[in-house]
């Protein structure tokens, strides 16, 4: 996980992976955008990128 802020914004960006059945079946990256507002964080964006186990397997951690 990647966090990146000035106080005021930030940007969070991450990791993921969905498992059902014991089996993971969907991988991928996410990143949200955030803007601090009386003192309280809200998310304002959520990209993120979305890829089959099946057809493209995640790449190993080394």
């Amino acid at each position: 996980m990647n966090i990146d802020t000035d106080g005021s914004i930030a940007s969070v960006a991450f990791n993921f992976s969905f498992w059902a059945g014991g089996k993971k079946g969907l991988w991928g990256k996410e990143s949200w955008g955030l803007v601090k507002i009386k003192n309280e964080w809200k998310i304002t964006s959520v990209i993120f990128s979305m890829e089959n186990e099946n057809i493209s397997p995640e790449p190993q951690k080394e």
